[in-house]
């Protein structure tokens, strides 16, 4: 106490000063140190619901594109024909239906990059018809089933997922409707390397572990972090018990465990954080915390002495610094030109100085950004031009021409004119350079198309074209016309005696109060009709202009051309359009917006 009695004044304010301010500095370091903790691990654990949230969507869209291409063969009714003739009546599978079976097959191997194949199995022939890249064939099933049927009965769903050394097996069972029996088995055999991409991507540590294990809990793809394969029966221990708790997220064994089903439960999704990942995370912001503290203690007990220059000469310093960076630093793009981002005004107040600064660094970085994105832009459209320049179509057209010679060998003249009219439509349905093309193209298209279909239908089609020359040159989206002759084969004119009469029109009209050019392309055939209430229906879903008419049951081709030419031409009564009489035929009509060649 006498010591303190002792003390200057000058003393005794410093130290109480420093009292204070020590005091304060703690408090304040301490709950920020706490609060930023917390906040921390809030965001950490945060950032990874949001990734296997992310995950979960992106298996679903997955699983939705698998379930629709599972369905092609139930929905088509002349795949779903051939497939139950050979399944359920058990005939044999003769040349035309296998070929057109492996067409449909070879078509979805074309579109998907990681398609190895597709196979169909027939259980009551104890057959399999399989299609790879390497080629086709009609096999007996032997062991090839064996792991399909271990899984029993109550668990062989619609729309299995298997693993396999190589593969990911994608399997869906067809059921006959009556009796609700399976009589035939399609699997797809995927390759893993696009999923292994896709875990690796949402992962943001290497310790991390994501896995995907199907309805059974078996595994089906991983990507390891500090978790191995040998700690497969730990993981699935860890997945049955959050199942059985009902929770989504776990902390057990020091790690954090993420759960979500994707498909209803076809998948399942397990992610693993290691604790210490957390805790690493965090370390550096305590240090930086501590550092904080300790230089906050520091300048506090300086602070009375010398707080002009502690403060002021950084600043200053900084400022003389920036000053000197960005007057003398002059950049050069990749041309070799000179790059200016502003000037500096010429300034004693050292604030003003560092905030242009500032401001002149932010534009130079958005400049940086925006480079790197459009690079990272080229980058993705070369890789969609590589991917689409793999489906090369022109081996097909060569063997269309090898098989027209030889027909012409054979003194067979109409099977080269099939093979002849069948390799236009491949080149033209094929072509992806060109989205819109003359009408005239369109209709030499239609030609061969109604060519080809005659000598199915013993030449019964009767094809008018009305159409102007004036109006050959207009620029229409291209096969927007062979969808409507399409669906009055299937649903017009497949059970009507005698010819089959088809007619396409073309005009043009006009809109009064834009002047805007309008064609108008009539398609009617003299078919059985369509009922008022199904008539109803089908224009109801084309008038939506929206998804819903993609989905217009077995009018999906007229939802198909309908919703391309609305988001074609957004502005305007645009579309398809339908009537009909039963017992009288149908008429389609199309408008858009007339475009002409350049």
């Amino acid at each position: 106490m006498k010591k303190l009695e002792n003390l200057s004044v000058q003393k005794r304010l410093f130290l109480g000063m420093f009292g204070i301010s020590v005091f304060i500095v703690l408090v304040i370091t301490g709950t920020a140190a706490v609060n930023t903790y917390n906040a921390m691990r809030e965001q950490l654990i945060y950032n990874r619901r949001m990734s296997i949230g992310w995950l979960k969507e992106r298996l679903e869209l997955g699983l939705s594109g698998y379930q629709e291409q599972f369905y092609e063969f139930e929905i088509n009714q002349q795949y779903k024909s051939i497939i139950q003739d050979w399944c359920i009546e058990e005939e044999e599978l003769n040349y035309a239906s296998r070929w057109s079976l492996i067409t449909a097959m070879n078509g979805m191997i074309s579109m998907d990059s990681n398609l190895n194949g597709i196979e169909i199995y027939n259980f009551r022939r104890n057959e399999v018809l399989i299609s790879r890249r390497s080629g086709a064939s009609l096999e007996e099933i032997g062991e090839q089933l064996s792991i399909w049927q271990q899984r029993g009965e109550d668990m062989q769903d619609n729309l299995v997922f298997l693993r396999t050394e190589n593969e990911i097996l994608i399997l869906h069972q067809m059921h006959r409707f009556s009796d609700k029996q399976p009589y035939a088995l399609i699997v797809m055999h995927v390759r893993p390397y696009e999923l292994q991409d896709i875990l690796s991507d949402i992962k943001m540590t290497e310790d991390e572990t994501v896995l995907i294990f199907n309805d059974e809990g078996l595994w089906i793809e991983a990507d390891y972090g500090e978790l191995s394969n040998s700690d497969i029966p730990v993981v699935q221990n860890v997945l049955e018990t959050m199942k059985g708790l009902n929770k989504t997220e776990l902390v057990w064994d020091g790690n954090f465990w993420f759960y979500r089903e994707a498909g209803g439960g076809k998948q399942q999704i397990l992610l693993s954080v290691p604790n210490h990942v957390i805790m690493d995370s965090l370390k550096g912001t305590l240090m930086i915390a501590a550092i904080v503290g300790a230089a906050a203690v520091a300048l506090s007990v300086a602070g009375a002495v010398l707080i002009s220059r502690i403060f002021s000469y950084p600043i200053i310093s900084l400022s003389g610094k920036m000053r000197h960076f960005m007057l003398n630093d002059a950049e050069e793009n990749s041309d070799g030109q000179e790059e200016s981002y502003g000037s500096i005004k010429e300034t004693q107040n050292e604030i003003i100085m560092l905030q242009e600064s500032f401001h002149i660094m932010v534009e130079r970085n958005q400049k940086l950004i925006a480079q790197k994105y459009q690079k990272e832009l080229e980058k993705r459209e070369a890789q969609v031009h590589a991917l689409q320049a793999q489906i090369n179509p022109h081996f097909m057209y060569n063997i269309m021409q090898v098989i027209g010679g030889m027909a012409l060998d054979k003194n067979a003249p109409e099977i080269y004119n099939v093979t002849t009219a069948l390799g236009d439509l491949m080149r033209y349905c094929l072509n992806f350079s060109q989205e819109m093309v003359p009408l005239r193209e369109e209709l030499r298209y239609l030609k061969s198309y109604c060519m080809l279909q005659n000598e199915r239908f013993n030449g019964r089609i009767k094809l008018e074209i009305l159409v102007e020359d004036k109006l050959q040159g207009i620029l229409i989206p291209k096969l927007i016309l062979q969808p409507v002759l399409e669906n009055s084969f299937h649903h017009g004119l497949v059970n009507q005696p005698g010819n089959w009469i088809l007619k396409v029109e073309g005009k043009l009209a006009e809109k009064e109060a834009e002047g805007i050019g309008v064609l108008i392309l009539t398609v009617t055939d003299n078919g059985s009709g369509i009922a008022r209430e199904r008539l109803s229906e089908i224009q109801e879903n084309l008038n939506k202009g929206s998804k819903s008419a993609l989905h217009s049951g077995a009018h999906i081709g007229l939802g198909n051309v309908n919703a391309r030419i609305k988001l074609m031409y957004p502005e305007g009564d645009y579309g398809v359009f339908i009537d009909s009489v039963e017992g009288r035929g149908t008429t389609v009509v199309i408008k858009m917006e007339v475009k002409l060649e350049n």
